[in-house]
């Protein structure tokens, strides 16, 4: 998993992630070069990239829970967590 930072500055995204207990590693794109690629505006998306390095899947809006995350991975990764 990896996020991807795109309308706080640095700092306020380091202390998001802290307080909110993030684990996993966050990328900055504060231009939305990212999203702008991918034909997207705002945030938040959830965004799978297969193997292969292609989009697998892309979803407006955050995921909810841990049980919904897991259940899309394995139905656009076919991978269990």
């Amino acid at each position: 998993m990896l996020g991807v930072v795109t309308t706080d500055t640095l700092g306020a995204a380091d202390s998001f992630a802290a307080d909110a207990g993030v684990t996993f590693p966050n990328a900055f794109d504060q231009q939305d070069d990212l999203l702008s690629d991918l034909g997207r505006r705002g945030a938040p998306f959830t965004f799978f990239v297969a193997a292969d390095g292609t989009l697998a899947y892309t979803e407006a809006g955050a995921v909810s829970s841990y049980d919904e995350l897991r259940q899309l991975v394995a139905d656009h990764l076919g991978v269990t967590l």
